[in-house]
């Protein structure tokens, strides 16, 4: 009987031992693509609708506040519109993915009219802030996967929490970064930071997202910080309100519901 004991005794360790090793071997052969594949799929809802609080900090220390709400349905439309102040209130800017092709339209209430965004002008800072077009779009939802090749270069520990560490490297033409680095929590594939390097391979800006919590069982972030190192200038996102999957008509993603107030 104590024989016996001690034979099964050495094949649960055995079990443990080949199961960790297999969970090792596993993790050792995730690639980048896998993970942005991940990535992609834990962030991503049928529909959005947040509302953020935005502070736009000048390289002076002067800040700018703004309100805007950010809506997404599938991964193909997205609409950001400004609610405050009084000055940029409804300007809007409407993405809609189609056959392959991504469009943006400008809706400036002053002007009262809706201009299409030309490719080479999405890498232009919307609206005075440190996110370009594209940036802005990526806030509304994550599209990494069909944005960027992406290869896993190590792991690093960001404020505590361990990463896998990705290279990954532009596919659109109108994403003009030669490279964005990006942190990715191993634990639950939430990307804590991201940098985006410049055409000439020099580091540009820094984004990062802060203290994910649990709403609608998505993990989300309360705070975004675009930083522009090379300007010493910063955006910061600050969450007011969200919602997931909640019913959002098709026509609010279209360029006549644009010119609503």
């Amino acid at each position: 009987m104590k024989r016996i004991k001690i034979i099964t005794a050495l094949l649960v360790i055995s079990i443990l031992l080949i199961g960790g090793l297999g969970s090792s071997v596993i993790a050792k052969d995730m690639t980048g693509e896998d993970i942005l594949e991940k990535v992609d799929k834990e962030m991503n809802s049928e529909t959005r609708d947040f509302i953020l609080e935005m502070t736009i900090i000048n390289e002076n220390g002067q800040e700018r506040d703004r309100k805007i709400t950010i809506k997404t349905k599938g991964e193909n439309k997205g609409l950001v519109k400004f609610l405050e102040p009084g000055d940029v209130k409804d300007t809007a800017l409407l993405t809609v993915k189609e056959d392959g092709q991504e469009n943006m339209w400008l809706y400036l209430p002053a002007l009262g009219n809706v201009n299409k965004i030309a490719s080479h002008s999405k890498n232009g800072d919307f609206m005075g802030t440190d996110f370009t077009y594209n940036d802005i779009d990526m806030v509304g939802a994550s599209n990494y996967e069909d944005d960027y090749d992406s290869e896993l270069v190590g792991e690093e520990e960001i404020r505590g929490d361990m990463c896998y560490k990705l290279s990954t490297i532009p596919i659109k033409e109108s994403i003009n970064y030669s490279e964005m680095k990006m942190w990715v929590r191993k634990d639950d594939y939430m990307p804590l930071k991201l940098e985006f390097y410049d055409e000439d391979s020099k580091l540009q800006k820094i984004m990062k997202n802060k203290n994910y919590r649990d709403i609608d069982s998505h993990l989300t972030p309360e705070e975004i910080v675009m930083e522009n190192v090379q300007k010493g200038t910063k955006t910061i996102l600050e969450l007011s309100d969200v919602k997931y999957n909640i019913k959002l008509d098709d026509q609010i993603f279209t360029t006549r519901f644009l010119t609503r107030n």
